[in-house]
């Protein structure tokens, strides 16, 4: 999708402050709904922290659940990811890279049984895999999010997983059936397939050099 293409709402985020975009989400209503894409590496998951980060002191009484990703690195190599739950501030081992190292493995969270998760029938996604047991807890913190009614729920992200029914997915599809406000990170190759599945949806895309600003 281009400038000017009609079928999306959409915010080119390159052009707009993050003070813009969190006044157009305090300002909606409570069934508003968003996607956030951009390309490979464009920073959408750091982007949404800088979002919430930024909404929070303009709304403390806001209640924000949901999970956000952030890798792990060791020696400038993403060795895996954390998910955040955003409601409690808990953090866990959603994947890892599947050709590190077993000494590099038990390095990435000393308060993780890591060794535990590798005896689970876990998801294998290229060079990654992701752990079921996590996988169903962020889920779980994602329909938490929505039971409790929160004023907004963020999901780190709708990926080949979610797009094929599996996932995060039914986490998803059932925040998108309640009244919270819901912002979905997308991978741009999906974003024609999210938004088919979860209209009508906002999109607010963000360019690589976004993530610098």
């Amino acid at each position: 999708m281009k400038p000017g293409d009609s079928h999306h709402d959409t915010v080119y985020v390159h052009g707009s402050t993050i003070d813009d975009i969190v006044q157009n989400i305090l300002a909606s209503t409570p069934d508003s709904r968003w996607l956030l894409t951009g390309p490979i590496h464009s920073g959408k998951s750091e982007f949404l922290l800088r979002l919430i980060e930024s909404i929070r002191p303009k709304k403390p009484t806001w209640r924000i659940g949901g999970v956000v990703t952030r890798g792990v690195f060791e020696d400038g190599q993403k060795v895996g990811y954390r998910a955040v739950n955003c409601l409690t501030g808990e953090t866990f081992l959603l994947g890892m890279r599947k050709d590190i190292p077993n000494s590099l493995s038990f390095q990435i969270s000393a308060s993780t049984n890591v060794e535990e998760l590798l005896r689970q029938t876990n998801v294998e996604i290229g060079d990654w895999l992701l752990f079921a047991d996590s996988l169903e807890r962020a889920s779980n913190c994602i329909v938490e999010a929505s039971r409790q009614l929160c004023d907004l729920v963020v999901i780190d992200e709708f990926g080949p997983l979610e797009a094929n029914g599996l996932g995060l997915r039914t986490a998803i599809d059932s925040v998108l059936q309640s009244r919270c406000r819901t912002l979905v990170v997308v991978r741009e190759q999906l974003l024609e397939t999210a938004h088919a599945l979860f209209a009508p949806i906002s999109v607010m895309r963000i360019f690589p050099s976004a993530s610098n600003t």
